[in-house]
């Protein structure tokens, strides 16, 4: 009751008090969560920058002709199921919902070319919503057919509109490919992206664009390309003389990473690459390539400075905040000194009339913290530790001072 009394003899005091823990509450537990939400932008703009082969994570298998690798469409789903299973939190948590798969050769000269013109055969798990075809048709069926007295596998390949143009490839032109391990491809259609913008070529690139060398030392051009194939051509791609690999594509998304998380996606991808590693089979084999740990080791330096800027604001305002709420304390402890001081006259214990002042301290700035930090929460982002720490700091500070300085003062029985 007494402290009751108290608080309403001083409650202009008590109201001014109340008033500074209040601000200083949500300044301290809103503004760590509004520049981490900063921070986490900051983050997702730089890997939104970033190619989309660099921020992405690929596993890569190279075909060896073993039992078990993906000869259908169904089987590189069954594959890259298995994969994203696999892969470790919180680099889980941050991968986009849809990926994709590939098998492509690699080096495959045209016979007859001189190591100048190359024609690659590729497969892509969604080739069919991410180009048109311009010219003829889309690649579908494999055969055999008959040349030099052999018989060589057949393959309907499609070619970009960048290898029609800069390597004369026309449709129904037959072509022969390969050194020890001959193949006929046919064009049969010409296409070009739906999307050329969209970060998945820059994982199939070759797809889409003729790449070309200059030989060191000379005029000689080198071009080469990569033509698709349809799914039928899965199972016969794979050859002694071929170099083939098969490759996955799980995305991340740069609208899920937070800042905080960045040293823990780190160690994520390392762990991926020894899960893989220890698992039974083909997926031994697997190599993991992604350039998401140097984009964060990046981000990590500039954040480094931000956030020392951060606790030298935040340090700052914490100490200002505290030295107005205790000079506030201080004005209230004086406002009802001469109440504590007929209490102990009376001879109440110093444990009780320390009590007492704290309990009126307590009584303004306890509810006062907790609606701070109740508003806080109407700030942006997520909520790190100091958001929790900052308004408990502030009450507690504030009554633990006004019982130190009462029981200093009133130490000595009147």
């Amino acid at each position: 009751m007494r402290v009751l009394r108290l608080a309403r003899v001083h409650r202009g005091t008590a109201a001014v008090l109340g008033l500074l823990a209040l601000s200083a509450c949500v300044l301290v537990a809103g503004l760590p969560r509004t520049l981490q939400a900063a921070f986490d932008s900051a983050l997702r703009a730089s890997l939104a920058g970033a190619p989309a082969y660099q921020r992405d994570v690929t596993a890569t298998l190279t075909s060896s002709g073993r039992e078990g690798e993906p000869r259908e469409p169904g089987q590189f789903a069954a594959h890259g199921e298995r994969y994203r299973e696999l892969v470790p939190e919180p680099l889980k948590s941050v991968l986009g919902e849809t990926g994709h798969a590939g098998a492509r050769t690699h080096n495959t000269p045209v016979y007859g070319s001189g190591g100048l013109r190359y024609v690659n055969l590729g497969w892509l798990s969604d080739a069919e919503r991410r180009v048109e075809w311009i010219e003829g048709r889309a690649p579908e069926n494999v055969g055999t057919t008959r040349w030099q007295g052999q018989d060589l596998p057949l393959y309907e390949v499609g070619v970009s509109a960048d290898a029609h143009e800069r390597m004369r490839l026309k449709v129904g032109d037959l072509t022969v490919i390969g050194q020890s391990d001959l193949a006929a491809v046919r064009v049969v259609g010409v296409f070009r992206a739906r999307d050329a913008a969209d970060g998945y070529w820059s994982h199939n690139g070759e797809i889409l664009n003729v790449t070309w060398l200059q030989r060191p030392g000379g005029t000689q051009e080198e071009f080469h390309t990569t033509a698709l194939v349809g799914d039928a051509a899965l199972g016969m791609l794979g050859g002694g003389g071929r170099n083939l690999s098969y490759r996955w594509v799980l995305p991340v998304d740069p609208s899920r990473p937070e800042a905080r998380e960045t040293g823990a996606l780190d160690e994520a991808i390392a762990e991926y690459t020894r899960v893989l590693q220890v698992q039974p089979g083909l997926l031994s084999g697997t190599v993991v390539s992604t350039g998401l740990p140097g984009l964060l080791t990046e981000f990590r330096a500039a954040l480094t400075t931000a956030q020392v800027v951060m606790f030298l604001v935040l340090g700052g305002l914490l100490v200002v905040a505290a030295g107005v709420i205790l000079l506030a304390v201080q004005l209230l402890i004086g406002r009802m000194d001469q109440a504590l001081s007929l209490m102990r006259a009376r001879g109440g214990s110093l444990p009780r009339v320390a009590g007492t002042g704290a309990g009126l301290v307590a009584l303004v700035v306890g509810p006062t913290a907790a609606l701070g930090y109740a508003i806080s929460y109407l700030f942006p982002g997520p909520v790190p530790p100091l958001v929790h720490a900052g308004p408990a700091a502030v009450a507690v500070t504030a009554v633990a001072f006004a019982a130190a300085r009462i029981a200093l003062t009133h130490r000595a029985p009147l």
